[in-house]
């Protein structure tokens, strides 16, 4: 397959295949920024870019073939390896190619402590890491297990205003896999142009914490079905927003119920994207104007027979977001103060979402609701949560 891209044709063929065999172009990109300090935008020269990725695919299937010493080299294997090393990456070749090519528009990189950040606007980028970092940190400090690599971070991988196959709207994606070098953990958003400005899919706390938390479960247990990956996903994003002062303000001063429909239940993997892309033609449903993508305040039948692993998740997240406001009413019926209420219960689910994520098996709903009921401890709680599970109609043992 070639392609006419003024960036991605310097480097000839670019197949499809087997990405383990390649290298992922964004650990080019953004290594370099690894030792940079924390948490201070620096902007890429683009002028020096294109060159300097070259640069480094050239010396890496030049050192590869052996090529690097002239009597050792084999000719056929250098066009081998070369092909295999950039063998599945168009799309992010591509992306990096357009993101060169835009003269208008500066980029800049962010290195934190688990993430380094790719974004045209140094301030954002720098949000991004920190939030990173600290849902990373108040998640995995009650676990031995540490993440394997720094997450790459590009919010503008699709402009949704110029699509470019095979990229897909999707609001924003998580990828761990392994390239040619090692392991890669990717979160890549999408953006649209509204009046001159970008609407990133990751701007929004929802949108963000959502992909973190697949990072979080990936480390936790790599073995974790899909929709169990959903589940723990929304439940992060709810409970980090939860975790905000600034929430537990709005749930005290305007009396929220959190057990209805609420601003904490509403998963909206982010809501001002959301509705400008509702707007756009590429949109895969136009017919759906919600503010929101999955509202957790609801009771979801569980069916081991659904294929579509967002609609399968809603029994465990509605599950675990149902006893989270169950137990907050029910530790202000001790005489606990909302506000303490709502900050233990918030601790006491990160506490066993984390625990039960450790679980060493594949882990589906069933396992999971069963081995979350296992680790709580107190008694109403585990009352709670059993009656909502079985609500949902997942299994649950009698014992």
């Amino acid at each position: 397959m070639i392609y006419s891209d003024p960036y991605t044709s310097t480097l000839n063929f670019v197949p499809q295949g087997d990405r383990s065999l390649g290298i992922n172009p964004y650990r080019l990109l953004l290594d370099p920024y690894k030792e940079i300090p924390e948490y201070k935008p620096i902007e890429i020269n683009k002028k020096l870019l294109r060159e300097e990725i070259q640069q480094k695919l050239y010396e890496y299937f030049t050192k590869a073939a052996g090529c690097d010493q002239p009597t050792k080299c084999d000719p056929a294997k250098l066009m081998e390896i070369k092909m295999n090393t950039i063998k599945g990456y168009t799309p992010e070749f591509r992306a990096i190619g357009n993101m060169i090519n835009d003269s208008n528009t500066k980029h800049y990189v962010v290195n934190g402590k688990h993430s380094i950040v790719l974004d045209s606007d140094p301030e954002l980028a720098k949000k991004l890491a920190q939030e990173t970092d600290s849902i990373i940190h108040d998640f995995l400090k009650r676990s031995s297990k540490k993440l394997p690599t720094k997450i790459y971070i590009v919010s503008e991988e699709l402009n949704i205003n110029k699509p470019h196959l095979p990229f897909e709207v999707g609001v924003a994606k998580h990828v761990r896999e392994k390239d040619r070098i090692g392991m890669i953990e990717l979160i890549a958003g999408e953006y649209v142009d509204k009046s001159g400005k970008r609407i990133k899919s990751l701007e929004n706390q929802d949108t963000l914490s959502h992909e973190v938390g697949h990072v979080i479960l990936e480390t936790l247990n790599p073995e974790a079905s899909r929709e169990v990956h959903e589940a723990f996903a929304d439940s992060v994003a709810f409970l980090t927003q939860a975790s905000k002062e600034e929430s537990i303000r709005k749930i005290i001063q305007q009396n929220i119920d959190l057990t209805k429909t609420n601003f904490i239940s509403q998963i909206s993997e982010n809501s001002h994207y959301y509705r400008q892309l509702q707007e756009h033609p590429f949109y895969k449903d136009p017919n759906d104007k919600k503010d929101y993508i999955r509202n957790l305040a609801g009771n979801y039948v569980y069916d081991p027979k659904e294929d579509n692993p967002y609609k399968k998740s809603l029994s465990l997240s509605s599950t675990i977001y149902s006893s989270w406001a169950e137990y907050i009413k029910y530790l202000q019926s001790t005489g606990l103060p909302k506000e303490v209420a709502i900050k233990k219960a918030n601790e006491t689910f990160k506490d066993l979402l984390v625990k039960t994520a450790e679980t060493p098996e594949n882990i589906d709903i069933p396992k999971f609701a069963n081995s979350f009921i296992q680790n709580i401890k107190d008694p109403i709680l585990k009352e709670i949560f059993t009656k909502n599970a079985i609500q949902r109609k997942i299994p649950i043992n009698s014992d």
